[in-house]
């Protein structure tokens, strides 16, 4: 019995491995290609959200800006506002000599009282009136007629 060598195999298993290498080859360089274009693909998208969100921000800003002027301005118109000065003032008598009005109460009385109520409650008509109604009552009762 002699040795018998099967070298007939290797040439075809390394034409084989050869080609599966090459194969292989290929497919790596398919993937190297397909991830780079991934890469700028993903790249283009974020440039494009970056400037996308870049001009939210920017029209934000400007709308932010937009709203605090048109506050300020209300703020500052509302406080501008004055009321119209309405101060009570009872009928007076229709002689300009007459010492007393028609209430009763003297007219150097009356204008003492009504300069109170102006200094006390400058801003307040309404406490301006009830000062002068109540001050009235409190001296036609101890000055009754």
């Amino acid at each position: 019995m002699g040795c018998s060598n099967s070298d007939s195999k290797f040439p075809s298993q390394t034409s084989q491995l050869e080609s599966q290498v090459a194969n292989t080859s290929n497919e790596l360089a398919q993937l190297r290609s397909d991830l780079s274009g991934l890469t700028n693909a993903i790249l283009q998208v974020q440039r494009h959200w970056e400037s996308n969100l870049n001009e939210l921000w920017t029209q934000v800003g400007a709308q932010n800006e937009r709203v605090h002027n048109s506050l300020m301005a209300i703020a500052d118109w509302t406080n501008s506002f004055k009321p119209p000065k309405v101060v009570y003032v009872p009928t007076t008598p229709a002689s300009s000599k007459a010492s007393t009005l028609s209430n009763g109460v003297p007219v150097s009385i009356y204008n003492e009282i009504l300069r109170t109520a102006k200094a006390k409650y400058p801003t307040d008509f309404d406490m301006q009136e009830f000062v002068v109604r109540q001050q009235i009552e409190a001296y036609l009762k101890l000055h009754p007629r």
